[in-house]
């Protein structure tokens, strides 16, 4: 049995008072990726939020380039 972390968080998005765009939170693509590499994904929910179970390592948490075009 090896300790792991959980990673829990959400997604959020504000839009500028002027603006109508109605922008959805969910189906976010979320990766964790270790010091060696190794990845780890999810999607974010219809309300935004998501959770990652890690194993014991230090991560970078990323959301996919494509969600701020």
């Amino acid at each position: 049995f090896k300790i792991g972390r959980v990673v829990v968080g959400a997604v959020t998005a504000e839009r500028d008072s002027s603006s109508a765009l109605v922008v959805s939170v969910a189906n976010y693509k979320i990766t964790a990726t270790s010091e060696n590499g190794q990845t780890f994904t999810t999607a974010s929910k219809l309300d935004g939020s998501f959770v990652l179970n890690l194993p014991a390592a230090r991560y970078t948490i990323s959301m996919n380039p494509a969600a701020f075009n």
